[in-house]
């Protein structure tokens, strides 16, 4: 909100105006020299990004657990994605929301930061039952992905959807819902 006093902005306002131009300034000013340094050398000096999705992930597979059954019902292919030096997310999709709306249901991040996940390194107990040890075969459309681990997540997370009432905790890459 702008307040005039005689026709002519205030003071206050003149003054937060400044304070942003100088701030956006500065910000440009870091990544044009960001731009220039990766046109120098664009081998060595990368920009990154939270571009999710691609073949450059390291994946991991969810397997679905039926709650009464302890039947295998699905799996999940999820993405991690190495977000700073000490961060990981693990990107991946809720199975209500893409049976509710296939094609369309958006993949949601787990920030290790926000709620606490673990990667194992060593391909989880269930694929290991079945004699497989880092390559899992998807028995929808037989691709192949090789595991980078196993996932356990230390709470019960919600599925961010609008209207989806999904609840699930994982452990050892098994997808437990409540």
């Amino acid at each position: 909100m702008i307040f005039i006093r005689g026709g002519t902005t205030t003071g206050a306002h003149d003054a937060l105006m400044a304070k942003q131009r100088a701030d956006t300034d500065q910000r440009r000013a870091t990544q044009d020299a960001q731009f220039e340094a990766t046109r120098r050398d664009p081998l060595s000096a990368r920009m990154h990004s939270m571009k999710l999705g691609g073949q450059d992930h390291p994946k991991v597979v969810l397997a679905i657990k039926h709650p009464k059954d302890q039947l295998f019902l699905d799996w999940i292919e999820c993405e991690v994605i190495q977000y700073g030096p000490e961060e990981l997310i693990l990107n991946m999709a809720c199975p209500q929301c893409h049976a509710k709306n296939p094609g369309h249901e958006p993949d949601f991040k787990l920030h290790q930061s926000n709620r606490k996940w673990w990667l194992d390194p060593n391909p989880p107990k269930w694929m290991r039952d079945v004699g497989s040890d880092r390559i899992w075969l998807n028995p929808k459309d037989q691709t192949t992905v090789v595991v980078a681990g196993s996932v356990t997540t230390e709470d019960w997370i919600r599925c961010p959807g609008l209207g989806c009432t999904w609840v699930f905790k994982i452990d050892d890459s098994v997808v437990y819902s409540k």
